[in-house]
């Protein structure tokens, strides 16, 4: 039989090996617990029912061999209850684009636990950053064939990890022996939705030409790039339009497509969906992904993304905010919502080139980009965009 009798504690160190280790708000004190041999114990199999070592269990009893017999009395050293490990965590490098909200999301635990885990004030990370995130443990009970590899790979951990949750000296395992092991495998990243999508076409109809049309206010007006007007009625850049000619207007039709989530928007391809729902003079509201702000915005320019700009003061003012206080080129995940629909995308602050909106206290525009979009320098696809896009839609974290 087992009984529990404190007789005494003294201190001791945690222990932190391969990737997941145990953590807890105090590792100073061992407690002691009575137990009686029976048949066919041995120090060894002691040992390894209470989590500790033979040589322990022989410094603690005066112990000179490894002889035991029938109904004797041991004192086994044991952590309390309030002292055992209460939470593993995953050694996590912070890289470009991280924020403790989009961990808090990939690992499954709240952005309050990582702070306190790390002894954080703030929730300001730097890449190449070592952080702890908490990984949840469960029970596995021990049965006859197991071995520490087999239970890593039931539970996609390592036999260093296992180990270490448990405080194990040894790769020897008994039958009905208690493990704490890994409840969740981390870092999983949500993959796209597998529901069959329509996907987009395209229609015409016929625009019969008034006083001041022209293939440039035509686009705008129905909202497609100027040179797929051309293109569709064989026009060139010097055509000239007559009073009551009919032109081609092409209509693309995009269908919603499922996202991963509520806070997660549509991944819509720039030069086949993206720039049909979002087209030029279109506004729109930009929420930024990490932060949960805010703000205005109309696109009003751009052929390889949307080239935009604030609204007004005010939401120049809030972008800024979002940036840090300074206007950057640093890329961030947004959340575009137009006509009630929510498209994935990502964005720079830094203002440059043409304005069209005057009196909105930035002088410029700035890049708002889409899946597959392209840079105007080289109308090469920037992966640091392309990389806040599916943070935005929830394929990566």
């Amino acid at each position: 039989m087992i009984g529990s009798v404190v007789v005494a504690t003294i201190s001791f160190s945690g222990i932190v090996a391969g990737d997941i280790a145990p953590t807890g708000s105090t590792y100073n004190q061992t407690t002691y617990t009575s137990y009686t041999v029976v048949s066919g114990d041995s120090l060894w199999a002691v040992a390894l029912k209470f989590g500790t070592t033979i040589n322990d269990i022989k410094a603690t009893n005066d112990l000179i061999t490894d002889s035991l017999y029938i109904g004797q009395l041991l004192k086994i050293p044991q952590k309390s209850t309030a002292e055992l490990p209460t939470t593993a965590y995953t050694i996590y490098k912070v890289s470009s684009g991280d924020s403790l909200y989009i961990l808090s999301k990939r690992f499954n635990v709240s952005v309050s636990s990582i702070k306190t885990l790390n002894n954080m004030t703030t929730e300001t990370i730097n890449i190449g950053q070592i952080l702890k995130i908490p990984t949840p443990t469960s029970d596995y009970t021990v049965v006859s064939g197991d071995t520490l590899w087999i239970i890593a790979s039931k539970f996609k951990t390592t036999i260093d990890n296992i180990k270490a949750l448990n405080n194990l000296t040894t790769d020897m395992l008994i039958v009905n022996q208690v493990l704490k092991v890994p409840a969740v495998t981390v870092q999983t990243i949500p993959t796209a939705p597998t529901t069959t999508t329509q996907s987009p076409t395209i229609t015409y109809i016929t625009h019969k030409v008034v006083s001041g049309d022209n293939p440039w206010s035509l686009s705008i007006k129905y909202g497609i790039p100027m040179t797929e007007l051309l293109n569709v009625n064989g026009f060139t850049l010097s055509t000239m339009l007559n009073i009551g000619q009919e032109v081609k207007i092409p209509v693309h039709n995009v269908p919603i497509k499922p996202t991963l989530g509520a806070k997660y928007g549509e991944r819509l391809d720039w030069w086949t969906e993206a720039q049909y729902v979002f087209p030029i003079n279109k506004t729109a509201k930009i929420t930024d992904f990490v932060t949960g702000r805010s703000f205005n915005i109309k696109r009003t320019t751009g052929a390889f993304h949307a080239d935009s700009e604030p609204l007004t003061a005010a939401d120049a003012a809030t972008m800024k905010e979002i940036w840090g206080g300074a206007y950057s080129w640093t890329a961030r995940a947004v959340i575009v919502e137009v006509d009630g629909r929510k498209i994935a995308a990502s964005m720079t602050s830094m203002p440059h080139d043409v304005e069209y909106i005057i009196d909105n206290g930035f002088s410029g525009h700035f890049d708002l980009h889409f899946y597959n979009s392209t840079r105007h320098k080289d109308n090469q696809i920037d992966p640091y965009h392309q990389k806040q896009i599916n943070i935005a839609a929830g394929f990566t974290q």
